[in-house]
């Protein structure tokens, strides 16, 4: 049933799901764990192709899991005390994001372990809260069947994901010579209006965002402003002089793929309305349950 603060409300039976909102969390999963198969089954590969031994390459790859282990539970207590499980989400989804990314950026061992711990620290609660925000969701009888469904989707997206990076990196190896042409090398420049178009939506949906409430509106500033260097640096990859080859290949399905997992997330926002009495003289606010993601740890 509804739950009201400040006081108990008649129960409700819980409604049905639109079709839209079914879609969303459809392609949520899809596109979330397609970004993961393109991206995480090659880091070890990548480490390997910059010259890393097998220790070093073990190290990086023990310090996601041993991260997440240890902050995952804060980062629950926060989300729960915050009480806007969306905007954590939101935050800690694109920064992770954004580590994620700089770690194609430079080969040196201490500089991929700090960036390989910054992004398993920010990342900690990206699945349990997905899965969180989904499952308080699926609160009738006709959708509470739906959840394994949509981890369905999921499995399938990884799949999909990883399968489309390895084609891709069959097709443009990263020891491959190219012989570029001058029109060649600046064929990627018509994209930027499309980026710029991106960033004036995501500033759009940030505003929009930033009128739910006083902790959806801290969450969308801070979000923006890692939105914004996402892109800018998604415009500096873009804007290389010559062909993207081997693993950025990787790197740039990664950050193609989450753009729509944002805006997904974004539709999974509290909502609240107003419900007038039946004798016209008070109103009521009532916010939709929420389930409390400590639950699930």
């Amino acid at each position: 049933g509804n739950v009201s603060r400040g006081g108990g409300s008649s129960p409700s039976p819980a409604s049905r799901l639109t079709p839209k909102l079914i879609q969303s969390m459809r392609l949520l999963y899809l596109t979330y764990y397609a970004s993961l198969g393109a991206l995480m089954p090659y880091l070890p590969v990548y480490f390997h192709s910059l010259g890393h031994a097998g220790t070093a390459i073990g190290i990086l790859g023990a310090v996601k899991p041993l991260t997440t282990f240890l902050v995952a539970p804060l980062w629950g207590i926060m989300s729960d005390r915050s009480g806007n499980h969306v905007a954590t989400l939101q935050f800690t989804f694109v920064t992770s994001l954004i580590f994620q990314l700089l770690v194609g950026v430079n080969s040196n061992l201490k500089y991929l372990i700090m960036t390989v711990f910054v992004t398993a620290l920010l990342n900690a609660p990206v699945k349990s809260l997905i899965d969180s925000i989904v499952m308080s969701k699926l609160t009738s009888d006709e959708d509470r069947h739906q959840f394994g469904r949509m981890r369905l989707w999921g499995q399938i997206g990884f799949g999909v994901g990883s399968s489309l990076v390895g084609s891709l990196l069959s097709i443009f190896p990263s020891n491959s010579n190219h012989n570029e042409s001058p029109s060649a090398a600046v064929a990627v420049t018509p994209t930027e209006p499309t980026l710029e178009k991106v960033v004036h939506t995501i500033e759009v949906g940030i505003e929009v965002a930033s009128e739910t409430d006083a902790a959806a509106e801290t969450g969308a500033i801070l979000t923006g402003k890692a939105n914004s260097a996402l892109i800018e640096m998604t415009r500096e990859l873009l804007g290389k002089t010559r062909p993207l080859k081997g693993y950025e290949w990787a790197f740039l399905t990664h950050a193609v793929l989450s753009i729509p997992v944002y805006f997904c997330i974004r539709a999974f926002r509290p909502e609240t309305t107003l419900q007038t009495t039946k004798n016209g003289r008070n109103n009521e606010v009532t916010e939709r349950k929420t389930t409390n993601i400590m639950d699930g740890l």
